[in-house]
């Protein structure tokens, strides 16, 4: 694939703009390749940027707001690129006035009669200057930490993942096995349990696998809960990982919103189904910031080809902070 063609595959990803196939084929890849992470990271730099500088078409525009603004960090990041922009345009040389040569408008700006204003004006431009370099800085420190974060915590769930196809590969050889081999089966299979113990908790320092909900097919009414849960966030833990369980996928994406006891909107996710050991599922990972305690209203939608939009799961949810 060309650079070009990739480059564009990759924005279109962004905006929430390619079919499901498509989505799944980019996802599965940053999660494995870290070149082709960074090469998404400089993407999503790309696009924030064309949409603070007004770069981006009408529909392209609308994508971007709908579906790649649909996160606090990804909206903070926007807030950032805004925030820097305006500083460079403020801070950016003014036109030579005519006739004035920069060395009489030098003489002009310290001369001694408004030493006062003078170095107000002196001290105010250095605090920006210093102040914006900090921010970048900071911005980039922060990008840096999440793409760590985010590689260290994927390798981390795929070797999890692998620990438990093995482990389910061992009870089916345990079904077949002789009395002999079924003993060095044993000892293998505890082993393996206790891999899958171990990585899971190390996992949860960073993330909180907190529930699993099954997903009914067909529509359903609006107001009548289909569960409740509570999920139990830990003080050290960082994102909560929410599992829904598909009993039939029939949609081309699904529109999640949740909301705190007030009906306000906590968060909004535009997403499409991952295949689990279950299936397919909708996986949700939300800061565990984001969710104080109290209760919430997590609505899901389901979105079809002809982006008709039907509702398909509703549960409530109880957050204890610990």
């Amino acid at each position: 694939m060309s650079a070009i063609k990739q480059e564009d595959r990759l924005i279109r990803y962004l905006l929430g703009d390619l079919p499901a196939q498509d989505r799944e084929q980019v996802e599965a890849r940053y999660l494995e390749d870290e070149d082709f992470f960074t090469e998404l990271q400089v993407a999503e730099d790309e696009i924030i940027d064309a949409y603070v500088n007004g770069r981006l078409t009408a529909r392209n525009r609308a994508l971007f707001e709908k579906n790649f603004l649909n996160s606090d960090r990804r909206r903070e990041r926007v807030h950032s690129a805004r925030a820097l922009m305006t500083f460079a345009r403020r801070h950016r040389a003014a036109p030579a006035r005519d006739q004035v040569s920069p060395w009489q408008r030098a003489r002009e700006f310290f001369r001694v009669d408004y030493p006062l204003r003078q170095w107000a004006l002196v001290s105010g431009l250095l605090v920006a200057l210093v102040g914006g370099g900090w921010l970048w800085f900071e911005v980039v420190r922060l990008r840096s930490q999440l793409a760590d974060a985010q590689a260290a915590q994927s390798r981390r769930l795929e070797e999890v993942n692998q620990r438990l196809m093995d482990l389910a590969r061992v009870n089916q050889e345990l079904k077949e096995a002789s009395s002999a081999e079924r003993e060095k089966l044993e000892q293998e299979r505890e082993q393996l349990r206790q891999d899958v113990e171990r990585l899971e908790q190390q996992v949860s320092t960073n993330t909180l696998v907190s529930a699993v909900l099954e997903v009914e097919p067909g529509g359903i009414t609006r107001g009548a809960p289909q569960k409740q849960i509570t999920i139990s966030i830990p003080a050290a833990a960082k994102r909560v990982r929410l599992q829904l369980d598909l009993k039939s996928d029939d949609y081309t994406r699904y529109e999640t919103v949740l909301l705190n006891d007030l009906g306000q909107e906590v968060r909004r996710d535009s997403i499409t189904s991952t295949k689990t050991a279950k299936g397919r599922s909708i996986i949700l990972r939300i800061p565990a910031q984001d969710l104080p305690a109290g209760g919430y209203r997590l609505l899901v939608d389901g979105v079809t080809e002809q982006n008709e939009t039907r509702g398909v799961g509703e549960f409530l949810i109880r957050v204890v902070r610990k």
